[in-house]
């Protein structure tokens, strides 16, 4: 929670700084194309199934790759440029594994589960001004993220394997930092760094009790991007 406080009041300085300047002068709209690799992660997993036994996680973190693109319109601010866009960005397949240990006359069991995730995003970001081809900038965003998980069971006992696909959609914000190098007139490279926490995941619902475990999805991303100004 705490750290949804500080994403939301980032990102009201940076909406109060649209609305309220004004010697903002309108420079128009770009568009942008970008890769994300990512070390993802799940935190705080929490057992809401009816098999006992402490989880332990088989791969964590993963590397997660992405794809996406941006749409949105800049406007000089003070020494810089304040950036609002819209933003939709991919990415595939996320392992979450899990095993338990056996417990008295229980089996043990293994979760496995692949995670892929869309993910909708408004950005603000401001880039500082240094005079040369280099500008760094720092912003926030406020979004949704529709995740789709395909899970298979084993509990290597009277159940034996079976599958599941968990859906949801959750409420997703990130912070991030980066510089944009000015590579012709209308043409930016940008190369940033962006925490994103992507909200609670479910990870299959079996028959017998089996495994239903969720937890918080969040990654650590590297963004190669190219922007055009239109």
């Amino acid at each position: 929670m705490p750290r949804i406080l500080m994403a939301a009041f980032l990102f009201a300085i940076l909406l109060g700084g649209v609305l309220c300047g004004d010697a903002l002068a309108r420079d128009g709209f770009y568009g942008s194309l970008i890769i994300v690799g990512s070390l993802a992660e799940t935190q705080d997993a929490r057992n809401e199934g009816t098999l006992g036994g402490a989880p332990t996680n088989r791969n964590h973190p993963d590397q997660v790759a992405g794809i996406g693109a941006a749409l949105g319109y800049e406007v000089s601010v003070l020494s810089g440029e304040l950036r609002a866009e819209v933003e939709f960005h991919y990415r595939f397949r996320f392992d979450f594994d899990e095993n338990r240990p056996v417990i008295g006359a229980l089996p043990g069991a293994g979760l496995d589960s692949n995670l892929a995730s869309t993910t909708g995003l408004v950005n603000l970001n401001y880039l500082v001004d240094l005079g040369t081809a280099l500008s760094p900038y720092l912003g926030a965003g406020l979004g949704a993220t529709y995740y789709r998980s395909d899970n298979e069971f084993n509990d290597f006992g009277a159940l034996g394997r079976s599958t599941d696909i968990s859906t949801g959609t959750n409420f997703t914000w990130a912070v991030n930092a980066g510089v944009l190098w000015q590579v012709a007139e209308d043409l930016q490279v940008q190369l940033g760094y962006r925490y994103i926490d992507m909200g609670e995941i479910g990870f299959g619902s079996f028959a017998g009790g089996g495994v239903q475990m969720t937890a918080d999805y969040v990654s650590h991303d590297v963004i190669l991007g190219l922007s055009y100004e239109f």
